[in-house]
Protein backbone atom coordinates (compact mmCIF):
# COMPACT_ATOMS: atom_id res chain seq x y z
CA UNK A 1 0.00 0.00 0.00
CA UNK A 2 1.19 3.28 -1.08
CA UNK A 3 2.80 5.84 1.67
CA UNK A 4 -0.69 8.20 1.97
CA UNK A 5 0.56 11.91 3.01
CA UNK A 6 -1.96 13.90 1.92
CA UNK A 7 -5.30 15.09 2.64
CA UNK A 8 -7.21 12.47 -0.22
CA UNK A 9 -11.38 12.95 -0.86
CA UNK A 10 -13.54 9.84 -0.83
CA UNK A 11 -14.78 10.31 -3.87
CA UNK A 12 -13.37 9.42 -7.16
CA UNK A 13 -14.16 7.31 -10.83
CA UNK A 14 -11.84 5.70 -12.72
CA UNK A 15 -12.24 3.12 -15.88
CA UNK A 16 -9.80 1.06 -17.81
CA UNK A 17 -10.96 -0.89 -20.94
CA UNK A 18 -8.14 -3.77 -22.04
CA UNK A 19 -8.48 -6.50 -24.85
CA UNK A 20 -7.22 -9.46 -23.06
CA UNK A 21 -7.52 -12.93 -24.49
CA UNK A 22 -10.96 -13.54 -23.19
CA UNK A 23 -12.36 -10.69 -25.25
CA UNK A 24 -12.88 -6.73 -24.39
CA UNK A 25 -12.81 -6.06 -20.57
CA UNK A 26 -13.81 -2.32 -19.21
CA UNK A 27 -13.33 -2.06 -15.46
CA UNK A 28 -14.89 0.52 -13.62
CA UNK A 29 -14.44 1.69 -10.10
CA UNK A 30 -16.46 4.37 -8.03
CA UNK A 31 -15.67 5.49 -4.85
CA UNK A 32 -17.94 7.79 -2.44
CA UNK A 33 -18.08 8.74 0.97
CA UNK A 34 -18.91 6.30 3.78
CA UNK A 35 -17.74 5.94 7.55
CA UNK A 36 -16.16 3.30 7.05
CA UNK A 37 -14.18 0.73 3.87
CA UNK A 38 -17.19 -0.55 2.25
CA UNK A 39 -15.81 -2.57 -1.26
CA UNK A 40 -18.91 -4.43 -3.19
CA UNK A 41 -17.54 -6.64 -6.55
CA UNK A 42 -19.21 -7.05 -9.32
CA UNK A 43 -18.10 -9.45 -11.97
CA UNK A 44 -19.25 -11.96 -14.90
CA UNK A 45 -20.68 -15.03 -13.35
CA UNK A 46 -17.66 -17.33 -14.93
CA UNK A 47 -15.27 -15.12 -13.04
CA UNK A 48 -16.84 -15.04 -9.36
CA UNK A 49 -14.04 -17.12 -7.86
CA UNK A 50 -11.78 -14.17 -9.00
CA UNK A 51 -13.36 -11.82 -6.48
CA UNK A 52 -11.07 -11.42 -3.62
CA UNK A 53 -8.15 -10.58 -5.67
CA UNK A 54 -10.71 -7.80 -7.46
CA UNK A 55 -11.74 -6.30 -4.44
CA UNK A 56 -7.99 -6.22 -3.03
CA UNK A 57 -6.36 -4.90 -6.65
CA UNK A 58 -9.09 -1.94 -6.38
CA UNK A 59 -8.84 -0.84 -3.09
CA UNK A 60 -5.44 -1.74 -1.49
CA UNK A 61 -4.79 2.46 -1.02
CA UNK A 62 -8.26 3.28 0.28
CA UNK A 63 -9.13 3.33 3.96
CA UNK A 64 -11.91 4.53 3.87
CA UNK A 65 -14.92 5.16 1.72
CA UNK A 66 -17.97 3.13 -0.12
CA UNK A 67 -16.33 1.34 -3.48
CA UNK A 68 -17.81 -0.23 -6.37
CA UNK A 69 -16.37 -2.72 -8.60
CA UNK A 70 -17.92 -3.61 -12.16
CA UNK A 71 -16.21 -5.54 -14.53
CA UNK A 72 -18.07 -6.54 -18.16
CA UNK A 73 -17.14 -8.33 -20.39
CA UNK A 74 -18.02 -8.08 -24.46
CA UNK A 75 -16.39 -12.15 -25.33
CA UNK A 76 -15.55 -12.96 -28.65
CA UNK A 77 -16.42 -16.46 -30.77
CA UNK A 78 -18.42 -18.33 -29.00
CA UNK A 79 -19.91 -18.07 -25.50
CA UNK A 80 -19.97 -21.10 -24.71
CA UNK A 81 -22.02 -24.68 -25.16
CA UNK A 82 -25.79 -25.51 -24.10
CA UNK A 83 -25.65 -27.94 -21.62
CA UNK A 84 -29.30 -29.52 -20.67
CA UNK A 85 -29.57 -30.42 -16.70
CA UNK A 86 -31.11 -34.04 -17.36
CA UNK A 87 -31.51 -35.22 -14.11
CA UNK A 88 -33.45 -32.13 -12.98
CA UNK A 89 -35.52 -32.38 -16.52
CA UNK A 90 -36.43 -35.70 -15.52
CA UNK A 91 -37.18 -34.63 -12.21
CA UNK A 92 -39.79 -31.84 -13.21
CA UNK A 93 -41.16 -34.87 -16.22
CA UNK A 94 -41.85 -37.41 -13.01
CA UNK A 95 -43.80 -35.07 -10.80
CA UNK A 96 -45.76 -33.82 -13.68
CA UNK A 97 -46.45 -37.10 -14.67
CA UNK A 98 -48.09 -37.94 -10.77
CA UNK A 99 -49.86 -34.76 -10.81
CA UNK A 100 -51.96 -35.95 -14.15
CA UNK A 101 -52.60 -39.47 -12.55
CA UNK A 102 -53.76 -37.17 -9.61
CA UNK A 103 -55.85 -35.16 -11.45
CA UNK A 104 -56.94 -36.71 -14.81
CA UNK A 105 -55.76 -33.74 -16.58
CA UNK A 106 -55.13 -34.76 -19.87
CA UNK A 107 -51.90 -32.00 -20.66
CA UNK A 108 -48.99 -32.82 -22.50
CA UNK A 109 -45.78 -32.43 -20.97
CA UNK A 110 -44.14 -28.65 -20.99
CA UNK A 111 -40.78 -29.31 -22.47
CA UNK A 112 -40.80 -25.86 -24.51
CA UNK A 113 -41.36 -23.90 -21.08
CA UNK A 114 -39.01 -25.77 -19.49
CA UNK A 115 -36.40 -24.90 -21.97
CA UNK A 116 -36.74 -21.58 -20.35
CA UNK A 117 -35.64 -22.81 -16.95
CA UNK A 118 -32.12 -21.86 -16.72
CA UNK A 119 -31.72 -24.41 -14.18
CA UNK A 120 -32.20 -26.74 -16.89
CA UNK A 121 -31.02 -25.29 -19.57
CA UNK A 122 -27.73 -23.07 -19.29
CA UNK A 123 -24.50 -22.50 -20.94
CA UNK A 124 -21.45 -23.51 -20.07
CA UNK A 125 -18.28 -21.29 -20.39
CA UNK A 126 -15.21 -23.06 -21.25
CA UNK A 127 -12.57 -23.56 -18.30
CA UNK A 128 -10.67 -19.82 -18.03
CA UNK A 129 -6.93 -20.08 -17.51
CA UNK A 130 -7.07 -18.52 -13.84
CA UNK A 131 -2.91 -17.62 -14.27
CA UNK A 132 -3.55 -16.15 -17.29
CA UNK A 133 -6.90 -13.94 -16.31
CA UNK A 134 -5.20 -13.27 -12.68
CA UNK A 135 -2.52 -11.48 -14.62
CA UNK A 136 -4.54 -9.60 -17.52
CA UNK A 137 -7.74 -8.71 -14.82
CA UNK A 138 -5.03 -6.91 -12.09
CA UNK A 139 -3.47 -4.63 -14.76
CA UNK A 140 -7.05 -3.68 -15.94
CA UNK A 141 -8.51 -2.91 -12.56
CA UNK A 142 -4.76 -1.50 -11.42
CA UNK A 143 -5.08 1.55 -13.96
CA UNK A 144 -8.98 1.72 -13.16
CA UNK A 145 -7.78 1.98 -9.16
CA UNK A 146 -5.19 4.55 -10.62
CA UNK A 147 -7.18 6.82 -12.24
CA UNK A 148 -9.84 6.44 -8.74
CA UNK A 149 -7.00 7.69 -6.67
CA UNK A 150 -5.65 10.35 -8.94
CA UNK A 151 -9.10 12.14 -8.44
CA UNK A 152 -9.05 11.58 -4.62
CA UNK A 153 -5.77 13.47 -4.51
CA UNK A 154 -6.77 16.01 -6.68
CA UNK A 155 -9.99 16.92 -4.93
CA UNK A 156 -8.61 16.11 -1.50
CA UNK A 157 -5.55 19.29 -2.24
CA UNK A 158 -8.54 21.49 -3.39
CA UNK A 159 -10.54 20.60 0.14
CA UNK A 160 -7.69 20.97 2.17
CA UNK A 161 -7.24 24.81 0.98
CA UNK A 162 -10.28 25.13 1.62
CA UNK A 163 -10.32 23.94 4.88
CA UNK A 164 -6.92 26.35 5.99
CA UNK A 165 -9.27 29.32 4.34
CA UNK A 166 -12.17 28.82 6.72
CA UNK A 167 -9.66 27.70 9.15
CA UNK A 168 -7.59 30.92 9.01
CA UNK A 169 -11.11 32.90 9.08
CA UNK A 170 -12.57 31.15 11.98
CA UNK A 171 -8.86 32.29 13.39
CA UNK A 172 -9.54 35.82 12.76
CA UNK A 173 -12.73 35.67 14.59
CA UNK A 174 -11.37 33.89 17.62
CA UNK A 175 -8.62 37.09 17.80
CA UNK A 176 -11.40 39.66 17.54
CA UNK A 177 -13.65 38.11 20.45
CA UNK A 178 -10.65 37.47 22.28
CA UNK A 179 -9.48 41.42 21.96
CA UNK A 180 -13.21 41.75 22.96
CA UNK A 181 -12.97 39.87 26.27
CA UNK A 182 -11.01 42.53 28.37
CA UNK A 183 -13.44 45.01 27.74
CA UNK A 184 -16.32 43.02 27.67
CA UNK A 185 -14.83 41.98 31.57
CA UNK A 186 -14.22 45.22 32.52
CA UNK A 187 -17.73 46.66 31.45
CA UNK A 188 -19.73 43.24 33.11
CA UNK A 189 -17.46 44.56 35.95
CA UNK A 190 -18.64 48.12 36.10
CA UNK A 191 -22.67 46.83 35.25
CA UNK A 192 -22.77 44.81 38.23
CA UNK A 193 -21.36 47.04 40.69
CA UNK A 194 -23.33 49.67 40.15
CA UNK A 195 -26.52 48.20 39.92
CA UNK A 196 -25.46 46.94 43.86
CA UNK A 197 -24.91 50.37 44.47
CA UNK A 198 -28.31 51.19 43.24
CA UNK A 199 -29.80 48.60 44.62
CA UNK A 200 -28.24 48.83 48.43
CA UNK A 201 -28.46 52.86 48.04
CA UNK A 202 -28.65 54.15 51.62
CA UNK A 203 -27.54 50.54 53.20
CA UNK A 204 -24.13 50.58 54.84
CA UNK A 205 -22.08 47.65 53.27
CA UNK A 206 -19.05 45.90 53.50
CA UNK A 207 -17.27 47.19 49.99
CA UNK A 208 -14.51 44.17 50.30
CA UNK A 209 -17.25 41.88 50.22
CA UNK A 210 -18.88 43.91 47.89
CA UNK A 211 -16.26 43.99 45.25
CA UNK A 212 -15.55 39.87 46.06
CA UNK A 213 -19.44 39.18 45.05
CA UNK A 214 -19.39 40.90 41.89
CA UNK A 215 -15.17 39.78 41.13
CA UNK A 216 -17.33 36.20 40.83
CA UNK A 217 -20.00 36.86 38.74
CA UNK A 218 -17.52 38.46 36.55
CA UNK A 219 -15.17 35.41 36.60
CA UNK A 220 -18.30 32.95 35.56
CA UNK A 221 -18.63 35.44 32.16
CA UNK A 222 -14.50 34.90 31.78
CA UNK A 223 -13.77 33.30 28.50
CA UNK A 224 -10.32 32.87 28.84
CA UNK A 225 -10.30 28.89 29.09
CA UNK A 226 -12.52 28.85 25.89
CA UNK A 227 -10.31 31.03 23.78
CA UNK A 228 -7.17 28.96 24.87
CA UNK A 229 -8.74 25.68 23.72
CA UNK A 230 -10.24 26.93 20.83
CA UNK A 231 -7.05 27.86 19.67
CA UNK A 232 -5.71 23.81 20.78
CA UNK A 233 -8.03 22.49 18.70
CA UNK A 234 -7.44 24.94 15.89
CA UNK A 235 -3.76 24.19 15.89
CA UNK A 236 -4.23 20.42 15.93
CA UNK A 237 -6.87 20.50 13.12
CA UNK A 238 -4.27 22.47 10.52
CA UNK A 239 -1.54 19.45 11.69
CA UNK A 240 -3.79 17.06 11.25
CA UNK A 241 -4.63 18.11 7.58
CA UNK A 242 -0.93 17.73 6.68
CA UNK A 243 -0.44 14.63 8.78
CA UNK A 244 -0.69 10.83 7.59
CA UNK A 245 -3.48 8.35 6.70
CA UNK A 246 -7.22 8.86 7.32
CA UNK A 247 -7.44 11.77 9.10
CA UNK A 248 -11.36 13.13 8.20
CA UNK A 249 -13.08 10.84 11.48
CA UNK A 250 -9.75 13.25 13.43
CA UNK A 251 -10.84 16.45 12.09
CA UNK A 252 -14.71 15.81 12.35
CA UNK A 253 -13.75 15.17 15.93
CA UNK A 254 -11.82 18.48 16.76
CA UNK A 255 -14.54 20.16 14.93
CA UNK A 256 -17.11 19.23 17.34
CA UNK A 257 -15.17 20.23 20.15
CA UNK A 258 -14.63 23.66 18.72
CA UNK A 259 -18.20 23.99 18.34
CA UNK A 260 -18.77 22.83 22.13
CA UNK A 261 -16.30 25.69 23.17
CA UNK A 262 -17.61 27.96 21.02
CA UNK A 263 -21.06 27.39 22.23
CA UNK A 264 -20.11 28.12 25.94
CA UNK A 265 -18.65 31.29 24.40
CA UNK A 266 -22.31 32.46 23.20
CA UNK A 267 -23.78 31.29 26.55
CA UNK A 268 -21.25 33.64 28.37
CA UNK A 269 -21.54 36.23 26.26
CA UNK A 270 -22.09 39.61 28.33
CA UNK A 271 -21.99 41.24 24.91
CA UNK A 272 -23.73 41.72 21.55
CA UNK A 273 -20.20 42.21 19.77
CA UNK A 274 -19.57 38.73 21.51
CA UNK A 275 -22.62 37.26 20.60
CA UNK A 276 -22.08 38.13 17.11
CA UNK A 277 -18.68 36.96 16.95
CA UNK A 278 -19.84 33.83 17.92
CA UNK A 279 -22.75 32.85 15.53
CA UNK A 280 -20.21 33.86 12.90
CA UNK A 281 -17.76 30.65 14.42
CA UNK A 282 -20.44 28.55 14.22
CA UNK A 283 -21.40 29.31 10.60
CA UNK A 284 -18.20 28.83 9.53
CA UNK A 285 -17.21 25.73 11.92
CA UNK A 286 -20.44 24.32 9.75
CA UNK A 287 -19.30 25.25 6.34
CA UNK A 288 -15.58 23.04 7.82
CA UNK A 289 -17.83 20.35 9.02
CA UNK A 290 -19.64 19.81 5.57
CA UNK A 291 -16.29 19.69 3.75
CA UNK A 292 -14.87 17.33 5.98
CA UNK A 293 -17.51 14.67 5.60
CA UNK A 294 -15.56 13.93 2.24
CA UNK A 295 -12.67 13.45 3.81
CA UNK A 296 -10.95 10.28 3.83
Amino acid sequence: MDVIAMVRSMTGFGRSVKQISHGRVTVEIRAVNHRFSDVSVKLPKQWSFMEEKVRRWSASDILRGKVEVSVYLESEGSPGEVHINWPLLTQFQKKFDELKEATGSAEDFPAAAMLQHSDIVYMKQPEADSELLAEELSGCVTEAAREVMKMRRMEGRLLKEDLQKKTDRLRQLTERISMEAPLTKKTVYERLRQRAEEFLSGVEVDESRLLTEVAVHVEKADIEEELIRIESHIGQFLNTLEAEGAVGRKLDFLLQELNREVNTIGSKAASAETGALAVEMKDEIEKLREQVQNIE
